[in-house]
């Protein structure tokens, strides 16, 4: 809850396990997604860099951070 930013916590299964109450005021709109499917949620993403991001860091096994714009919200 220290940034400004959107954050969420995704588990192996891609689903959302967290979201802090930017991610939820800003990407959700106030919805609740948590145990929702992140790129079933966010279809458009999947041809993004959140998507090379993401894939990589589950192949490394490592956590990433990374700038994400969204112009459709």
């Amino acid at each position: 809850e220290g940034t400004l930013d959107g954050a969420f916590l995704l588990d192996r299964d891609w689903r959302i396990v967290y979201m802090n109450r930017n991610a939820v005021a800003t990407v959700a709109h106030g919805r609740d997604l948590i145990g929702r499917n992140f790129w079933e949620t966010f279809p458009l993403a999947a041809s993004t860099t959140a998507w090379d991001k993401l894939h990589r860091a589950v192949a490394d096994a490592a956590p990433t951070r990374f700038e994400f714009y969204n112009p459709a919200l």
